[in-house]
């Protein structure tokens, strides 16, 4: 099944998770002091972003049986270790 346009999802931040993704990038620019790491997480999460809205609806539920029993679906980010829920 191919994407299409018409079947794109608005991509919906709640405010905990946006404080824990820029709680995320505050960490590794001032506790870290690495700016570059920083940067490249917060594309890496815009790209995400960007795929979620494109295929939501085909994502893998969550392994944890309460996430899953709430319809929760796991997105991994492409090139570092964290993913969204």
């Amino acid at each position: 099944m191919g994407w299409n346009k018409d079947t794109d999802f608005k991509v919906i931040f709640t405010d905990d998770a946006k404080e824990q993704m820029q709680n995320i990038l505050d960490y590794l620019f001032f506790e870290l002091n690495n700016a570059q790491a920083a940067y490249s997480v917060e594309q890496d999460m815009k790209d995400t972003t960007q795929r979620l809205s494109h295929i939501a609806d085909n994502l893998k539920f969550c392994d944890n049986s309460k996430l899953h029993a709430l319809g929760y679906r796991t997105i991994h980010l492409k090139c570092h270790r964290y993913f969204m829920l």
